[in-house]
């Protein structure tokens, strides 16, 4: 059997969910799967995560089995979801998990990721727009010359 299978075993019965901690503990009294690892508990909730319906980021898997259903103070609950349907959206469970400290390193990387990236947008944005509108006018030449439009910045190109 496999983690993912005995995750699924102890899900089948808990229509409520269960943290990581309640599905490793069942696992290990339903004697379903033998762990090797340091931290068991962990991996059963990086298992869960990479296979959880609202949670994407690079080493998330494509199949979905799980779905969050809510928090018990800081730890998350999950269901099993059959056919990668759960009763709940995935904007509900993104709600549920936006101030969760249970984050994967991958997730927090991901995060951490596109926060810069919308950062430096914001700035690029930012910078344009306070320049003289001849900044604009000069940045828009020079992209249009980047791209293959006209031959330099003197062959006539007039964005007026």
């Amino acid at each position: 059997m496999t983690i993912i299978e005995a995750i699924k075993e102890v899900l089948k019965s808990e229509p409520k969910g269960l943290s990581s901690a309640e599905i490793y503990q069942r696992i290990i009294d339903q004697n379903l799967y033998q762990f090797g690892a340091k931290n068991p508990v962990g991996v059963v909730n990086g298992e869960i995560r990479r296979h959880c319906i609202g949670l994407d980021f690079p080493t998330a898997y494509p199949v979905k089995h799980f779905a969050i259903v809510g928090k018990e103070g800081k730890k998350l609950k999950f269901i099993v979801c059959e056919n990668n349907k759960s009763g709940k959206s995935v904007k509900q469970s993104q709600n549920v998990i936006d101030d969760n400290t249970e984050f994967l390193p991958e997730e927090k990387i991901a995060s951490a990721i596109d926060e810069h990236l919308q950062q430096i947008k914001q700035q690029l944005l930012d910078n344009i727009m306070s320049n003289h509108p001849d900044f604009f006018e000069q940045l828009v030449v020079e992209l249009l010359l980047k791209m293959g439009y006209g031959y330099d910045k003197k062959s006539g190109i007039d964005v007026v």
